[in-house]
């Protein structure tokens, strides 16, 4: 890939940052003499035109102000701990000129920033918590447990903050004063944001990274840390659950499939016929001649959809298992007559029930320990009368009658599985005609 095409891809990235961006750090702030600043920034264009908010970014710090959410920190390997930020007090730095109004931008002074301040640890002052069962994956790459994301998130740094109403803010470094319920709070950021809508329909996020940022081994952190980030969500060999590659960033499609922009145009018009295909009657895709496909590319890339159904099931019975054991319980709605995650039938069952794809069965007031799944077919839940993972993928198939597109979008536990596969086909399509 050419230099110039990997920077389109950075320069369109930052856009949803604040969606997914996560650094593997703790960041420790202190005040420098302002003439010795310099600033960091990046620029990037979003095809969407309102891709604002984002749905990963977490709470805030209380009244301290300070998102803390997460962002591995890049080319800094190896863990980093620390604390919280939050909100410091002292006098405020004086209002951040527009860049745009300057005669030298590249001149351009990013005050200190406020967002969080070091702390020294002190003897006797560990907090202690009783938590659920972690399984150690505290990063945000590839976290998927509830209590595994609560550790990264108490850990680590959003590149940009929010309000309590979960709005972006966009004066961080300074500060930023919103009400809320009728009382007014500040918050503070690591970062400010300009925002440009262009004429075009695209949309310019120009993020101004603050100095005095470090990792918890003093080191800065500067917007190549950030950049590595997007290296990770946007490579195709990336597993987790953050679906970042996804968004409609422009050359974010060039890149993952490292095709020419003509050839990738027309093997995406080939995909989208085919995807199109679908029959409701049916129940599944059909071949139609004169639609631009032929049955080989039809046969292809509908074979790999209609497999993602079945991987779509288990990483739903995988999801429920690792974050609602606590709903297992006999006499409930979703336990039924009780569950034991470690039989695999009651797991799958589980995992239909919690989605909404069965349910257990009653006889009165009382649970019979058999299990109807959506499609009304029952199990006894007896040896190996049990529902297995293909059928908890008939049930999906059925209910979106046979559109992977649509039920992977819908019922993934995180990771969108069609989605992939349309692109996985794409990009060995396209490498075929290059």
């Amino acid at each position: 890939m050419k230099k110039s095409k990997l920077w389109t891809v950075v320069c369109a990235i930052l856009v949803v940052v604040f969606l997914v961006c996560c650094m593997s750090t703790l960041i420790a702030c202190k005040d420098k003499n302002e003439g010795n600043k310099t600033n960091n920034e990046q620029t990037n264009t979003d095809n969407s035109g309102n891709n604002q908010q984002g749905g990963e970014q977490g709470g805030n710090s209380g009244e301290q102000g300070g998102q803390q959410g997460g962002e591995q920190g890049g080319e800094q390997g190896g863990e980093q701990g620390g604390e919280q930020g939050g909100e410091q007090g002292g006098e405020q730095p004086a209002t951040v000129p527009d860049p745009a109004d300057l005669v030298n931008p590249e001149g351009y002074v990013v005050p200190t920033v406020k967002a969080a301040a070091a702390g020294s640890y002190k003897e006797g002052s560990t907090l202690v918590v009783g938590y659920n069962e972690f399984e150690e994956k505290f990063s945000p790459f590839f976290a998927t447990n509830a209590y595994d994301q609560d550790v990264y998130i108490m850990t680590q740094v959003s590149l940009l903050a929010a309000d309590r109403g979960a709005n972006i803010i966009r004066n961080g470094i300074e500060g930023e004063t919103v009400k809320y319920n009728g009382t007014d709070y500040t918050y503070y950021g690591i970062s400010n944001l300009k925002i440009t809508k262009n004429s075009d329909g695209t949309v310019d996020y120009t993020i101004y990274l603050g100095k005095g940022v470090k990792f918890s081994d003093g080191t800065d952190l500067t917007v190549k840390d950030v950049i590595f980030n997007m290296y990770v969500y946007s490579d195709n060999d990336y597993d987790g659950s953050t679906t970042f590659y996804s968004l409609p960033i422009q050359g974010m499609s060039e890149w993952r499939t490292n095709l020419k922009g003509d050839i990738l145009a027309s093997v995406k018009a080939v995909a989208e016929a085919i995807t199109e295909s679908v029959d409701e009657t049916a129940g599944d895709y059909v071949f139609t001649e004169g639609k631009g496909y032929t049955q080989a590319q039809f046969d292809a890339l509908t074979t790999a959809l209609n497999a993602t159904y079945g991987v779509t099931a288990q990483d739903i019975v995988d999801y429920c298992a690792a974050n609602y054991a606590d709903y297992t319980a006999a006499g409930t709605s979703y336990g039924g007559p009780g569950v034991d995650l470690t039989v695999a039938g009651q797991k799958i069952a589980f995992g239909m029930r919690m989605w909404g794809f069965g349910s257990w069965v009653k006889d009165g007031d009382n649970y019979t320990g058999a299990f109807k799944d959506s499609n009304d077919k029952v199990y006894t839940m007896v040896g190996d009368d049990v529902p297995t993972i293909a059928d908890y993928a008939a049930c999906i198939k059925a209910a979106y009658n046979g559109d992977a597109l649509a039920a992977s979008e819908t019922e993934n536990a995180g990771i969108d599985r069609a989605a992939a596969a349309v692109d996985a086909w794409i990009a060995e399509e396209g490498a075929a005609q290059m």
